[in-house]
């Protein structure tokens, strides 16, 4: 695949503009492959990450999959929530659930590249795990510069207002309408 053309790449800005989508929240997340959880929080820990130590390769299993890509979006929802309201605000920007793959694979690809010091913790409300104690656990990035760390939350509490949530993009094939072909008079 070329690169777009200047003209082919402000279309697309456009394209985005218009849609309302803000070009510094959205991440491409290249899912599947052959790495673990356990693998991958091993690298993040040599990166510099703090990782809680319930997130293992028994607790957030990864499966070996082919090789895709997923677009994700941060969504800011400018106030605390629950994890029904945040779910509610995903469904409302045509957004769908992430699942604990995304978080896992989002704190390899983006979690030393991703800064905030206002919006620090970058929520993925998947199906929640269920901890030791009975407790309902989803995963969050911690994104200050001080302080990164793959962690995890209580989704029964609400998020306060310096969370943003994750969402998935759907993607969606670009359709071209080719120009109707003329011979004389009749159109194919």
């Amino acid at each position: 695949m070329s690169n777009p053309t200047f003209d082919q790449a402000f279309q697309i800005l456009n394209l985005a503009r218009e849609a309302g989508v803000s070009l510094e929240t959205l991440f491409r997340v290249k899912m599947g492959g052959s790495e673990n959880t356990d693998q991958i929080v091993a690298a993040l820990r040599e990166d510099g990450l703090w990782v809680n130590d319930y997130i293992t390769q028994t607790n957030f299993p990864l499966k070996p999959n082919a090789l895709g890509e997923d677009e994700i979006e941060i969504v800011d929802p400018d106030r605390s929530f629950s994890e029904e309201e945040g779910l509610q605000i995903l469904k409302d920007k045509g957004l769908t659930r992430p699942t604990y793959e995304h978080a896992i694979r989002f704190a390899k690809q983006h979690g030393k590249t991703t800064t905030s010091e206002k919006k620090l913790f970058v929520i993925f409300l998947h199906e929640a795990w269920q901890d030791p104690d009975g407790d309902r656990r989803v995963l969050y990035v911690n994104r200050h510069p001080d302080n990164r760390e793959l962690n995890l939350n209580y989704p029964d509490n609400r998020f306060n207002d310096n969370c943003v949530l994750v969402g998935v993009r759907s993607r969606k094939p670009l359709h071209f309408t080719p120009a109707p072909i003329s011979w004389g008079r009749k159109f194919l």
